[in-house]
């Protein structure tokens, strides 16, 4: 495989070392196997997959409560009607134009 794509092996394996040093030795195995299960090798992809599943388990932050009511303003909620009469009326002028 990595003859065939004009890869490294030096370079894929100092690439899986610093992988290694920072998501740990437990997480790029399993991701590896993985890989390996889908056909799929390279240490970009190996370290797209840990990043992706790493974001993906980042803790948000809580939404923020404000205790004050007078800074609790509710959002307005857009009147539309406006823009469905301009799109009815140039649907309507495009089809009447049409010969």
């Amino acid at each position: 495989f990595l003859g065939a794509q004009n890869r490294s092996i030096r370079t894929e394996l100092s690439q899986l070392m610093i992988i290694i040093t920072v998501y740990g030795p437990e997480a790029v195995e399993k991701c590896i196997g993985e890989a390996l299960a889908k056909g799929i090798i390279g240490s970009q992809y190996i370290e797209r997959l840990l990043s992706q599943s790493q974001n993906s388990l980042e803790i948000k932050p809580a939404p923020l409560q404000l205790n004050d009511e007078r800074l609790s303003i509710p959002p307005n909620i857009p009147n539309l009607k406006t823009y469905y009469a301009l799109l009815l009326d140039s649907e309507t002028n495009e089809n009447t134009e049409m010969p």
